[in-house]
């Protein structure tokens, strides 16, 4: 998952994937997902993190090729540069599965000057 934040015109420093569900090992039926954690810390700098899985955080079986977007946002603009762990977790019929993914923050410098 990838953040990209530009410095001169700044746009809000958040990103959007699709989350697919493979089903597998007693996933068959209607999987609820989530994500975590909810604050971010490097260093001294700390951030609060939103996950929206678009309103849609339960996938039917008929929607888990499709998957749903999840969008990724940040409080601190000025958070650092990196790679920050997160853990996508999805739950069905009383099984639980998660998978740790890298939340990329980048912050891009236009190579144009405003005159």
């Amino acid at each position: 998952i990838y953040i990209e934040r530009f410095r001169v015109g700044e746009l809000p420093p958040s990103s959007q994937s699709v989350i697919t569900v493979v089903p597998q090992g007693g996933f068959g039926n209607a999987v609820s997902l989530s994500a975590s954690p909810s604050s971010l810390r490097a260093g001294s700098v700390r951030t609060d993190v939103a996950f929206d899985f678009s309103g849609n955080s339960t996938l039917t079986s008929g929607e888990f090729g499709s998957g749903t977007p999840l969008s990724v946002t940040l409080s601190n603009p000025d958070f650092p540069n990196g790679n920050y762990p997160m853990t996508i977790t999805g739950t069905s019929g009383g099984r639980l599965r998660s998978v740790e993914v890298l939340l990329q923050v980048v912050t891009v410098r236009p190579s144009f000057e405003e005159f």
